[in-house]
Order: structure tokens, then C-alpha cells, then sequence
């Protein structure tokens, strides 16, 4: 493509995006000015257009950080930056990594490290964004320059997640240490307990060359994931994969020995699902109360976010709630990590999901998940998956947040540390 060419087609992007705009399309503009502002870091206009985004999102002082940006991109090439344009730059990253666009973060980010490659706050939150990002190779660099000025609790924390990560335990280990003497107040005590508890998980598993995301779902959190092999983006869960997933978590709720006595929802599309587990389990079914039921209970959400609600009644771990989360998202952190998840995906569309919105019935899909569900616990196939992921969970009993109340009182935030890319730059051990 020619440079004309490329010219064109890159105004071409960029009124498209200004159109979703201006169209109201917040979600679609957002996907294409971030892609294009990606491609083209030193445009003025893109940056000008995401400014704009951000004050029809209501974050509008991001949005004058990103106007302030834009003007100085405009007066001084970014190439050839220094010190006003970097500090703009270095505070647009920063709010940026709050509302979670880190990839653009980073770029903004690494472009104020080339200027400044020893400005300690720097290398921390380009280290940080790329950690959000799942490039922990990369982050362990940054974090690595930040702690030779600056050896505080934070950076000390992400260097050493980094390395578990990376499965440097020597290294880790060595951060741990440090990390004795700077945690002070409770919060970071208890996090220098969860680092340590998930580095004894990686050093029982070291036999392993490569970890799934299963093992790392373990690791990282203690918890169970049911069906570590679904196909990446699909998020459409039809009668016979939802009679799978609960037909395997009734299974291995068997197998490890875990009673139930009722079965709680939380969300309005949880209630079918909730149902027809308790159905499974002969156990009655119930909207949640509050923290304080006396019942051995199982919380039920059809899609993880939900967990977001009033958390701090889900942060207690004790032998009368158990989390259990049908799909978890990879990217988006949560307030607290289930017990058990049925596996990883960005949506969740389940087949009542607009009956439940019309208040019709779904009577006739929770018969059909049920007899599905019984049929699989006579197949022979389905008998050995249960059996495997029984026998996989059981060997861990003592590190799995599953009824292990007294050893791990409170859940460990899910930090979305899980991600697409991190077995890619997991080396053989």
C-alpha cells in the first residue's frame, strides 16, 4: 500500500469512528478510535475523538487530560517529545489505566520511558498496564527499573506477581521476603498471605511444563473450573452444554464430598439456573436473604459480574456459602473469586435470558437441561471427566478455597491475572 493510500484509508477509519459517534455508538466508536489511535500514535485527531468519547461516557476529566494532549501533539511532534508533551502524556496514561484501556496506556506510557528511562513512577505504570495486559515478561522489566529507586510495598508486590507468573520462584521468593518488612497495614498483610499461598501452589506443580488455564485458575486463586477446554468466544450456552456444566458440578460436589442443603440465586437471570440445580441436587431453591443463613448454601450467578453487587457479603469464606459462578470473565477484575466456575468467557447469553426479561416461562427449557443432565450420568465418557477433574481437585484439597474456610477466611480478589496470552510466555521447565 502506498503512502496516499495509507493516508487514505487511515481518514477513511477515522470518520467511520467519528460517525458511530456522533451516531450514539459509544461501544462501536470506542473499539474503532482505540484501533485507530493505536495504529496512529502521533495523530492529533484521534486523540481529539477518544477526548470526545470520554465526555459523552461522562469522564470528562479524562477528557481534558486527552484535549490537553491533543493540543500539545499538535504543536509538538510526538517523536520528538519533551518534558510538557511526556507529562501530559504520562497523566493521560495514568487515567487511562483507571477506565482500563491499558493498551493505550502502555503506548503513551513507553513512549514517556524512552524520554525519562529512569523516572521510577514511570516504569511503574507502564510496568502495571502491561501486567493488566498479561505481558508479564515485559512488565517485569519496568517493575525491575522502578524498584532500583523506589523499593515501596506496590512495586514490590507486582514484581513479585510478576515473576510467580513467570515462574521465576527463586526470584519471587525473594520479594516475598522483602515484602515481610514494608506490609504494614492489614490489607497488605493479607495480600502477602495470598502471594505466599500461591506460590506453594506453582512449587507443588512445578512437575509441569506447561499450565492451563485450569492450573492456573487453582494457583492463583483456589478455585475449581469445570470445563477448562471451551471453545474461545462462545458465549451462547444452549440446553445441552448448560446440562453439562451443572451435571459436572453436581459430580464433582459428589466426588469431593461437598453436601448442599438449599440453593441461593442472586440475579433475576440467575433463577432458572438456580431452579434447575437444585432440581440436580434435591435441594430446594431460594432468592439470597443476606450473609446470615443458617443453611449450607450455594450462591448461584449466571454470569460473574454479578458478584459485584454488595460484595462484602460474599467475602466471608465459612462452611455455610459457597460461590459458584457459571461463567467468568477473563478480563474484568471482580471484588472476589468463586469457589467454583463453570468456565471462562466475555458474555454470557443463556436461552431464557429474554423470557426472563418478559417474565414468560422456562418451564419447558429446564425440563429439557434436567433430562439431559440425568442422561449424562449414566454415560461412560462423561463418568471418566468426572472422575478426572475429581481426582485432579481432591490431590489440592488443602489450597482450594472449596469449604476451607478456617485456612483461607476471606476469598482472594479475582484480578483477571488468567490471561489468553499467559501461557504463551510460560518457558519449560
Amino acid at each position: 500500500m502506498s503512502q496516499e493510500e495509507a493516508s487514505s484509508s487511515n481518514l477513511h477509519a477515522l470518520v467511520a469512528a467519528q460517525k458511530l459517534l456522533d451516531d450514539g455508538k459509544l461501544d462501536e466508536c470506542l473499539a474503532a478510535a482505540k484501533a485507530y489511535w493505536l495504529r496512529n500514535p502521533e495523530d492529533s485527531r484521534a486523540v481529539m475523538l477518544f477526548a470526545r468519547l470520554m465526555d459523552e461516557a461522562g469522564r470528562s476529566d479524562l477528557a481534558l487530560k486527552l484535549e490537553r494532549l491533543a493540543n500539545s501533539i499538535s504543536a509538538e511532534p510526538v517523536e520528538k517529545a519533551e518534558s510538557k508533551l511526556t507529562t501530559e502524556m504520562f497523566e493521560t496514561g495514568h487515567a487511562l489505566i483507571d477506565v482500563r484501556q491499558n493498551e493505550l496506556a502502555a503506548m503513551l506510557l513507553e513512549i514517556c520511558a524512552k524520554v525519562h528511562p529512569g523516572e521510577p513512577v514511570i516504569n511503574y505504570e507502564l510496568g502495571f498496564s502491561l501486567m493488566s495486559l498479561g505481558r508479564y515478561h515485559k512488565a517485569t522489566r519496568y517493575f525491575e527499573r522502578a524498584r532500583e529507586k523506589q523499593g515501596d510495598f506496590d512495586t514490590t508486590l507486582n514484581l513479585s506477581v510478576c515473576y510467580s507468573l513467570t515462574r521465576r520462584i527463586d526470584e519471587a521468593k525473594e520479594m516475598l521476603k522483602l515484602l515481610e518488612d514494608l506490609a504494614q497495614e492489614d490489607d497488605e498483610k493479607k495480600e502477602l498471605a495470598h502471594r505466599k499461598t500461591v506460590l506453594k501452589r506453582i512449587e507443588r506443580m512445578q512437575n509441569k511444563s506447561v499450565f492451563t488455564y485450569r492450573d492456573w485458575l487453582y494457583i492463583l486463586y483456589g478455585s475449581i473450573l469445570l470445563r477448562p477446554q471451551i471453545e474461545k468466544g462462545k458465549t451462547v450456552e444452549g440446553p445441552q452444554k448448560i446440562a453439562m456444566t451443572l451435571a459436572l458440578l453436581k459430580g464433582v460436589f459428589q466426588g469431593l464430598r461437598v453436601d448442599v442443603e438449599i440453593v441461593e440465586y442472586y440475579s433475576t437471570y440467575s433463577r432458572p439456573l438456580a431452579k434447575i440445580l437444585a432440581d440436580l441436587l434435591s435441594v430446594s431453591s431460594d432468592s439470597y436473604k443476606g450473609p446470615n443463613r443458617p443453611e449450607r448454601t450455594l450462591l448461584v450467578m449466571s454470569w460473574a459480574a454479578d458478584i459485584i453487587g454488595p460484595h462484602r457479603s460474599f467475602m466471608e469464606n465459612n462452611y455455610q456459602r459457597l460461590l459458584f459462578a457459571y461463567g467468568l470473565p477473563m478480563q474484568e477484575p471482580l471484588p472476589v473469586t468463586p469457589d467454583v466456575v463453570g468456565a471462562f468467557m466475555e458474555e454470557l447469553f443463556m436461552p431464557w435470558s429474554e423470557n426472563v426479561q418478559k417474565g414468560s416461562s422456562t418451564d419447558s427449557i429446564a425440563e429439557t437441561i434436567i433430562e439431559k443432565a440425568l442422561a449424562l450420568e449414566s454415560d461412560p465418557d462423561f463418568i471418566n471427566q468426572i472422575e478426572e477433574a475429581v481426582n485432579y481437585y481432591d490431590e489440592r484439597r488443602e489450597f482450594l478455597v472449596l469449604s476451607n474456610g478456617s485456612v483461607f477466611p476471606e476469598r482472594p480478589e479475582y484480578s483477571a491475572e488468567v490471561h489468553e496470552s499467559i501461557n504463551l510466555e510460560i518457558p519449560s521447565v
